[in-house]
């Protein structure tokens, strides 16, 4: 009888009598809980950061306001930042917000800081080390270095000269020989596809050179690597696996390990045939970056023909895949508001026959309704990271001002998606127009006798700022300018299926896609027709 007594008793009266046979187990276990909350309580704070602000965003609450259950395992960041941007940075104070994709917390920045951030070098903050951290994991497909950022923002930028009439020209044969004269007749398109296979044509020529940029074995190779860096280094972050995640990245890598390889392939075969020719003068060079990296002036054992093509096919995740997700919101611009496209070719028409029917410098520097349009696009829509600004502080501490001290490896960031949406700095936000900077520019040029100057810079931060902006910046405006631009003139471009809403961009923490489902029609113009 005792042992079926025993068998009949519940669970909670089982834990009512230890708990009262062992009063000393509640202390205990309160105790414990108490010391815990106590020791992070007084965990030291040298830097006050547990002063920061947090913007807390659980992903069961994301699910319950997007009203997605996708939402749980992809969740958003956009929201949350606007809320933070609004309570915070509005009043110039800082806050912080934990990133599910980089798997650490972030400090955003108010734009007051711009200043102070301006003029830093990477031994203090630094944009490469972030690169190196977060995109380019232990066990992944190589490191971020110093190299790829040389070759962007000295080696491209120092040879546009060269570099523009070859966009020029790829641009002009790309159209010619995939889009082509459709006869009156509407042509579609995939716009994901046709942005990408149009920068590995053009600005796969400028990387790669000719020999490579023609081969579709190699590009195709090469696409597939570039198109999946960020997903590879990013979507396995949102499985917090602890000390495994490191191993599972491994996993994921081994796919883009093969296509890192495959795609070596050539360029190793292609830096070992130019060194059997031997040295040539410098009007006989290849105009591109294998041939600037192999002239680069650092010890050989840096820049073996394995290094030169990693480095590439890193970089040309930069100059090849993200100019394509620009160029896609672009062109859904385009086909959004067709009511401002008849001014716009008038004044390209103009500025490039002033300027010899060429997309030189001249002639870019004077198309200011045009740059205000793209301008504009990337206001509403700025590509892949709606923040900009990243940056690691990489010196012991860095001091923002008397209240703010950051100590070493915590990141940075500034709200420019929020800036960019701010009522108070850009009239009507949510209103699309065309012209908003060119009328900015107007009234900034009249006003500039009264030494009344308004530097828009800190206002348009799609492209970072400071010293650690974008470094291909000044490649990719060019670029997108001259394909672009000749898109405009040769085609009347709409969506398939007809008119629709301008579709919306992906928020997923941390970055923002468009949507690749849009197919485009084209239909040729003429370079005269109006």
């Amino acid at each position: 009888m005792d042992i079926l007594r025993k068998s009949t008793i519940t669970p909670l009266e089982g834990l009512s009598r230890i708990a009262q046979q062992q009063p000393q187990l509640s202390a205990i276990t309160f105790g414990a809980i108490l010391s815990i909350v106590i020791y992070l309580l007084s965990k030291p704070d040298p830097y006050n950061l547990r002063k920061v602000p947090v913007v807390k965003h659980p992903r069961i609450l994301d699910v319950y306001r997007s009203g997605s259950l996708w939402r749980f395992f992809l969740p958003r960041i956009l929201p949350y930042v606007k809320e933070g941007y609004y309570k915070y940075s509005k009043n110039g104070k800082p806050f912080k917000i934990w990133s599910m994709g980089f798997q650490r917390w972030i400090y955003v920045l108010p734009a007051k800081y711009l200043a102070r951030i301006k003029n830093i070098g990477v031994t203090e903050l630094s944009f490469q080390h972030f690169v190196g951290e977060v995109l380019s994991p232990e066990f992944s497909t190589g490191h971020f270095d110093n190299f790829e950022i040389q070759v962007a923002s000295k080696l491209v930028n120092g040879n546009l000269s060269e570099i523009k009439p070859l966009i020029q020209i790829r641009t002009d044969e790309y159209l010619q020989q995939d889009i082509g004269d459709t006869h009156g007749e509407w042509k579609t398109f995939n716009g994901r596809a046709l942005c990408l296979d149009m920068m590995k044509y053009v600005s796969g020529r400028v990387v790669f050179g000719a020999n490579l940029a023609d081969n579709k074995t190699f590009t195709n190779s090469m696409e597939r690597y570039t198109r999946n860096v960020i997903p590879s280094g990013l979507l396995p972050r949102f499985l917090n696996l602890g000390p495994l995640r490191k191993y599972f990245v491994y996993l994921v890598h081994l796919t883009q390990r093969h296509r890192l390889a495959t795609a070596t392939h050539y360029v190793t075969e292609e830096i070992a045939e130019r060194k059997r020719l031997g040295l040539l003068s410098e009007d006989e060079k290849p105009v591109d970056c294998i041939q600037w990296a192999m002239d680069q002036d650092i010890p050989d054992d840096a820049k073996t023909p394995e290094n030169i093509a990693h480095r590439l096919l890193h970089l040309s995740v930069a100059i090849i895949d993200t100019p394509a997700l620009a160029m896609m919101n672009q062109l859904y611009d385009i086909a959004s508001y067709v009511d401002c496209l008849d001014e716009l070719r008038a004044e390209i028409t103009e500025c490039l026959a002033e300027a010899g029917g060429g997309w030189n410098e001249r002639a870019m520097s004077k198309m200011r309704k045009f740059d205000s349009f793209m301008q504009e696009s990337f206001r509403h829509n700025p590509g892949l990271l709606a923040l900009t600004g990243w940056r690691i502080v990489t010196s012991d501490t860095f001091r923002f001002d008397e209240t703010f001290v950051l100590p070493k490896g915590k990141t940075i960031v500034f709200p420019s998606i929020c800036i960019a949406h701010d009522p108070d700095i850009h009239p009507d936000p949510a209103k699309f127009d065309p012209l908003r900077f060119y009328k900015i520019k107007e009234e900034d040029r009249k006003a500039s006798s009264s030494s009344i100057h308004k530097d828009i810079r800190t206002e348009w931060l799609m492209f970072g700022y400071g010293r650690q902006a974008c470094p291909g910046r000044f490649y990719s405006l060019r670029l997108l300018k001259t394909i672009i631009g000749e898109l405009i003139l040769r085609y009347d471009i709409r969506y398939a299926g007809g008119d629709r809403p301008r579709p919306d961009s992906v928020d997923l923490d941390p970055i923002f896609l468009a949507d690749t489902s849009i197919d485009l029609e084209f239909r040729s113009r003429g370079r005269g027709s109006g």
